[in-house]
């Protein structure tokens, strides 16, 4: 059956700077003494799509390095570092217009958001979870008043562990399909499975048009 609404959109033009910050935030590693940001991911088609977007936006003396054996770049360059410097504590500050903001959660949710689908195939359509992991409090407290201006939040869980922990935002899946039209994922297996949870929902008439 037909789903008659759009599922993950694509990053557009003006969302590009909001989406690369989004992946630094969330799956890139700030090196503040030798000037680099690495970004690591599992994902082929992501990290070419940061690839690209830094490219094309950042200055043409900053260095970006790719490497084919490990899906992974780095972006060299001490004044874009200091321009983004409190980007893993306050991100809002950096984010000048909409396109900016559902650039970044685009970016966000590519890289550290997740979709947790139950065993019973039964139960996929209203037992799944799509979440959002944050390494710190502090910066969960932050992106939960910032996402909930684009959907609705069921909780906000912290775990606790050796290294100290980390927190997971979810959202309400009655209100996936807000979420499915504004942000979404690109990220090829998490969007192959956030699909198979709308196409559940929608399948079992949970989701209204």
């Amino acid at each position: 059956m037909t789903i008659p609404f759009l599922i993950n959109p694509p990053v557009t033009a003006n969302e590009e700077y909001g989406y690369l910050l989004g992946i630094i935030c969330s799956d890139g590693t700030i090196d503040f003494k030798n000037n680099f940001i690495a970004i690591r991911m599992n994902d082929v088609v992501t990290i070419e799509r940061v690839r690209d977007i830094a490219n094309r936006l950042l200055s043409k003396d900053i260095q970006i390095h790719t490497y084919e054996n490990s899906p992974h770049i780095n972006i060299c360059s001490k004044q874009f570092i200091q321009s983004i410097a409190e980007l893993k504590e306050s991100p809002k500050q950096y984010l000048r217009t909409s396109h900016d903001h559902l650039g970044f959660w685009k970016g966000m949710w590519d890289g550290d958001g997740g979709v947790s689908i139950p065993h019973d195939a039964t139960k996929v359509g209203t037992e799944a979870r799509i979440f959002l992991t944050v390494g710190k409090v502090e910066l969960a407290t932050k992106l939960h008043s910032m996402l909930s201006e684009y959907v609705a939040i069921s909780n906000v869980q912290r775990t606790t562990d050796e290294y100290g922990g980390w927190c997971t935002i979810r959202i309400k899946i009655a209100d996936i399909k807000r979420f499915a039209e504004t942000i979404g994922f690109r990220e090829t297996y998490k969007e192959e499975r956030f699909r198979q949870v709308v196409e559940a929902r929608w399948n079992k008439g949970l989701i209204r048009v």
